[in-house]
């Protein structure tokens, strides 16, 4: 399966003031590709789309399985130490995953709730 077709709409069409795509990439081990979103500040987030259906469980936002990291479990240079929110959503062909560091829960929710799947 192509990126195109796993994409299929698949991206933000919200995102936080100052953020913008970086780059897109494409197929990876186990994944078709994706996409990574910053802002001046460091803040990512990075949008992927797996092969696998497996999203596993925990808290739904809407159809989204979310989950955080603990507060040291993610970091870069600018932002140090952080906490990740990661969700995850089956579509046609896999799962889209998108991890975000450096953006508020609310954003979050917000962020993938515009996504269409």
């Amino acid at each position: 399966m192509e990126l195109a077709e796993v994409v299929d709409d698949h991206v933000p069409r919200w995102l936080p003031e100052g953020m913008g795509l970086v780059f897109a990439f494409g197929p990876g081990e186990d994944s078709f590709g994706g996409a990574y979103f910053a802002d001046i500040g460091c803040r990512e987030i990075e949008l992927w789309f797996w092969d696998s259906t497996d999203i596993g469980s925990g808290e739904h936002v809407d159809g989204w399985m979310v989950s955080e990291s603990g507060p040291h479990d993610c970091g870069n240079d600018v932002l140090g130490t952080a906490r990740c929110i990661d969700y995850a959503h089956v579509v046609d062909g896999g799962h889209i995953g998108v991890q975000m560091m450096g953006i508020s829960r609310g954003e979050g929710d917000r962020i993938v709730r515009s996504i269409p799947t």
